[in-house]
């Protein structure tokens, strides 16, 4: 009986471990970065509006920025408000690197457009 317990206690302290670890191994977490580079360029990463130069501000937030990885965390749900295309666009002219071709960035691969 007491085994069962210590087994019914071993599993439970696992399964939360597993669980309270939100960063997988190996991935480095950019979701700081991105929301940053979506706070201060949404000016130039609009959906729907012609690209407009990024201010000054902008530029120095996505200098700072590790783009490839954003370019890599960048969900549907932010494609909704903002461009990837103008975030390639963005990054280029900022002398930042991005994804390779072939390579995800956001729902969609890189081809360089992006």
């Amino acid at each position: 009986m007491a085994t069962r317990v210590m087994m019914q206690l071993l599993v439970l302290v696992l399964v939360s471990t597993i669980f309270s670890t939100h960063q997988v191994w190996g991935e480095r977490d950019c979701y700081a970065e991105k929301n940053l580079v979506k706070q201060f360029c949404i000016l130039t990463l609009a959906k729907g509006y012609d690209y407009f130069p990024p201010i000054t501000t902008c530029s120095q937030v996505v200098y700072q920025s590790d783009t490839v990885c954003i370019c890599r965390v960048l969900t549907r749900e932010d494609e909704a408000s903002i461009s990837a295309a103008k975030l390639a666009r963005l990054v280029r002219e900022c002398g930042k690197p991005l994804p390779p071709v072939g390579e995800k960035c956001g729902s969609k691969y890189s081809t360089h457009y992006c």
